[in-house]
């Protein structure tokens, strides 16, 4: 994981920084960089010092037990509030824990014992050795090369993802009437026939509309002075979870920006 460290830097110019808002990073992209760079060690390690190889094996184990159990069933459960994976996602301070003490130890590791393992493997299908020394190095490099492209496509998909789930979480800051009707909101006739939401909730925000002298405008449309923002919004926590409406987006705040 250390030796890895100076290629954490070339990441951002890349393209996969993994960087956002308030010092949030998706750690994935360093998690590959320890998988690659740990093989390169303990192939290096295997070759030099076969006594080591027996052990290299089974290094991966014991931290893969303890973390990708955790990593899975964080990934099957159904949360009502989206959030970040801990062992993905630094969010600083405490934040940062799951991602240095595990997560990227795990994939040092995994990537160490592949490494060895690699030392006495002979693949059938390609003879290296029957290329000149230099060509062996190129073609190794550049099989390394699209392995890791295709795994930071994949990653990097899974990140955008995740963000654009968390990103649309808003926390009602103040009291509002949620209807369905979105020229009830408009004209201030909401809480006629709408649902008075207060407290500590939670909604999830879907789609954005512009109210303009108590009516709703199109949203394509430029924006008019003295008009203001509306929000069909999904409720994701307290007594009126699940239902979905309008509301004025002046109550809500967003709790993540990317």
């Amino acid at each position: 994981m250390l030796t890895g460290i100076p290629f954490f830097a070339l990441l951002p110019v890349l393209g996969l920084s993994g960087e956002h808002f308030s010092h949030i990073y998706f750690a994935g992209y360093r998690a590959l960089v320890c998988i690659f760079v740990g093989s390169v060690v303990g192939w290096g390690v295997g070759r030099k010092v076969p006594s080591l190889m027996a052990t290299g094996r089974w290094i991966w184990l014991l931290p893969a037990v303890i973390v990708f159990p955790d990593m899975v069933r964080e990934g099957i459960t159904v949360r009502p509030v989206p959030n970040l994976s801990e062992y993905l996602f630094a969010t600083g301070g405490e934040g940062d824990l799951g991602v240095y003490l595990f997560t990227l130890p795990t994939f040092s590791a995994l990537g160490y014992s592949i490494g060895v393992v690699l030392v006495d493997v002979k693949a059938r299908w390609i003879n290296l050795n029957r290329l000149r020394p230099g060509w062996r190095v190129v073609t190794i490099m550049l099989a390394c090369v699209a392995l890791f492209s295709v795994l930071a496509t994949v990653a990097r998909q899974f990140e955008h993802s995740k963000i654009q789930t968390v990103s649309s979480v808003r926390m009602l800051i103040d009291d509002l009437w949620l209807t369905p009707d979105a020229s009830l909101v408009c004209s201030g006739s909401a809480s006629k026939s709408g649902i008075h939401l207060t407290g500590a909730v939670m909604v999830e925000s879907l789609e954005r509309g512009i109210c303009g002298k108590d009516k709703l405008l199109d949203a394509d449309a430029e924006r008019p002075a003295g008009s203001w923002v509306i929000e069909r919004v999904r409720v994701l926590s307290g007594a009126n979870t699940g239902s979905e409406g309008w509301v004025l987006s002046y109550g809500l705040l967003q709790t993540f920006r990317p």
